[in-house]
């Protein structure tokens, strides 16, 4: 799973879920919504760590077969622009699941109503770490040598491409003598943004090389890793908060059976997810610390206003 996230909170009409608002972190977002059952469609949606049309091949899918297993008549994957509008799908209720990588859900299940569903195995691991790479043509040996370069992020509420590769690079005191730091886009465009030397490194997920060069796999060699980041964990499905109890229930044990049913497993290897695990909130305990040690919040992602 390619892990991956995002949290800002922004209208999502590109995406045809327009209408979206901020969630509300006062006292109106404290009280329970009244309990919203799925319709005749189940919506799902995840955090987009590459292009909307290879993500719907990859979660149409799994979105079929929680639709059949919840009774519902079609099951859809509901692409967002970015990562910033998962929360607000959610929370408008246009979407009843969602994939959120660590550090959207660390940062919003202590401030909207969440529903943890369970967790993906990816790569033959429950977690994943974040990469500064560069090519191996580079010249570039180490993080020390990265000082008076240009440097290429993911967007600014991706874990991986940019919260922690950014916090090692200023504890390495590295990051006040780069010549220039960019987000460049999902963790695809950064791979390509260093590949044809617009940038001399980049920072995306450990596994990215894989999913950038899928078609082209020999090309990873082009490319050398500098540093990982530690290790977080990849992601974790929930659904809305106002969904129902016994629909929850039900949602959490079509994803164990996953692990078994043949349509299921089908579904979930194409994700792609090795297994999957109940959901674990305290093992993203270590997120919110690393927030906190950052004054990262909610409000951090959102993305400031076009005049």
């Amino acid at each position: 799973m390619l892990k991956v996230l995002r949290v800002g909170l922004v209208a999502l009409c590109a995406a045809g879920l327009a209408g979206c608002s901020k969630p509300q972190v006062g006292r109106e977002a404290a009280e329970a919504p009244r309990e919203k059952p799925i319709g005749s469609t189940l919506r799902l949606t995840v955090v987009p760590y590459e292009a909307a049309d290879k993500l719907s091949e990859e979660y149409a899918p799994m979105a079929a077969y929680l639709a059949k297993r919840m009774g519902a008549a079609e099951g859809k994957f509901m692409p967002v622009i970015d990562y910033a509008g998962v929360l607000a799908a959610l929370q408008a209720g246009q979407v009843d699941v969602a994939y959120l990588s660590a550090f959207p859900y660390a940062l919003a299940s202590g401030r909207i109503r969440l529903k943890p569903l369970a967790m993906p195995w990816a790569m033959g691991s429950l977690d994943y770490r974040g990469i500064i790479f560069t090519r191996a043509d580079s010249g570039i040996k180490s993080l020390a040598d990265l000082k008076g370069k240009e440097i290429a992020f993911g967007d600014l509420s991706s874990t991986t491409g940019y919260l922690l590769p950014k916090a090692m690079l200023e504890k390495q005191g590295i990051l006040a003598h780069l010549k220039g730091a960019r987000n460049a886009g999902n963790a695809n465009m950064v791979v390509a943004a260093v590949e044809n030397g617009t940038a001399a490194a980049g920072c995306a997920y450990e596994s990215v090389f894989q999913v950038a060069y899928r078609e082209t796999p020999e090309k990873a060699k082009l490319m050398r890793v500098l540093a990982e980041t530690e290790a977080i964990p990849n992601g974790i499905y929930v659904a809305r908060g106002d969904l129902p109890d016994a629909e929850v229930a039900k949602l959490r044990k079509a994803f164990m059976d996953m692990n078994t049913d043949p349509e299921g497993r089908a579904a979930m290897l194409k994700a792609p997810n090795d297994k999957i695990v109940p959901a674990d909130d305290k093992l993203f305990d270590k997120v919110r610390s690393v927030a906190r040690s950052q004054n990262v919040t909610i409000e951090s992602f959102e993305k400031p206003k076009r005049p």
